[in-house]
């Protein structure tokens, strides 16, 4: 796998994690529904780009 493709997917992993948390602990009914939506959009973002990366391998082969 690409590195870079890799530090993408860290990154937006890392972003899907914090704002999961946030929309958990925050105490602000608008700001919950922000970080999760926020989360669920990083959350695509990864599996659009493993299954990118996965489809690229197989084309290698």
């Amino acid at each position: 796998m690409n590195r870079t493709i890799m530090e993408k997917i860290d990154s937006f992993s890392d972003l899907r994690d914090r704002a999961r948390h946030k929309a958990r602990t925050s105490r602000i009914p608008r700001l919950q529904v922000v970080y999760a939506a926020i989360a669920a959009e990083a959350d695509r973002q990864v599996r659009n780009l493993r299954r990118a990366t996965r489809e690229l391998q197989e084309e290698a082969l």
